[in-house]
């Protein structure tokens, strides 16, 4: 069936952009760093995907594995965000508000053993205004030479958007869906987040890639010019050396 497919194509969607990182060179200090805990979530992301396949063919209930997952997947954004966003206020706010709301939601509306989605809606919340901070501060640095999306964190910028704001209406109604609704017609609105999140992990994909070879396309053009300038000094220590023996 085609929901069933979308959803092992959502699982595995992880795999392509996980690769990318796993195989990217060394970069920019603050590049690789971005990139290390993206590659982490997307590890996170795999591994949370397999473990709720087993633990659902066994029959056992797999949503505690899907709610430790949000947790861990707000933590590294927001160490993404710690790095990039100059006023450090924000993150911490977003830390704060996640922080407070994560026990009540579990306590009183949603708890752990079932799907997190009001959680996962504040957290897209927080995510879309972090995403927002961190694209209004890239591109009002004129004085930055790197365009907007040869750097990473634009495109998990546009990720992050893309995903939770299309999925926003979706998670609040996450559990309508999962009690009132029998399961296979829960499984059809839920393929609209399957495709989106297939959408999501190719923006990171593309974005890998693109940014790693434009990294690599500028240490090259900043070593050409570092020996450049290298022989030119050579040239005229040799002719200063030339000049003194006549």
């Amino acid at each position: 069936m085609i929901y069933t497919f979308l959803e092992h194509v959502s699982s595995f969607s992880v795999v392509f952009p996980l690769l990318l990182v796993l195989f990217s060179g060394k970069v920019h200090l603050k590049e690789d760093l971005i990139l290390r805990a993206l590659g982490i979530l997307l590890l996170a992301s795999g591994l949370s995907d397999v473990g709720s396949y087993l633990l659902r063919e066994m029959g056992k209930s797999f949503l505690m594995v899907d709610s430790s997952y949000i947790i861990i997947e707000f933590l590294l954004f927001s160490y993404i965000y710690y790095r990039v966003i100059p006023n450090k206020k924000w993150v911490y706010g977003g830390l704060l508000l996640f922080g407070l709301f994560s026990p009540i939601n579990i306590l009183f509306i949603e708890p752990f053993t079932q799907f997190q989605g009001w959680l996962i809606f504040v957290e897209g919340l927080i995510l879309i205004g972090y995403a927002g901070m961190s694209s209004f501060h890239l591109l009002r640095a004129p004085a930055d030479p790197v365009p907007f999306f040869e750097r990473l964190i634009g495109w998990i910028n546009l990720a992050v958007v893309v995903y939770f704001l299309s999925n926003l209406f979706l998670f609040s109604i996450s559990e309508f869906l999962f009690t009132h609704l029998d399961p296979e017609t829960a499984r059809k609105y839920w393929s609209f987040h399957n495709c989106v999140n297939i959408l999501k992990n190719s923006i990171f994909a593309i974005g890998i890639y693109y940014t790693m070879r434009k990294g690599a396309d500028r240490t090259t053009l900043i070593m050409k010019g570092i020996s450049e300038r290298i022989d030119e000094l050579y040239d005229d220590a040799l002719d200063e050396i030339v000049k003194k023996t006549k």
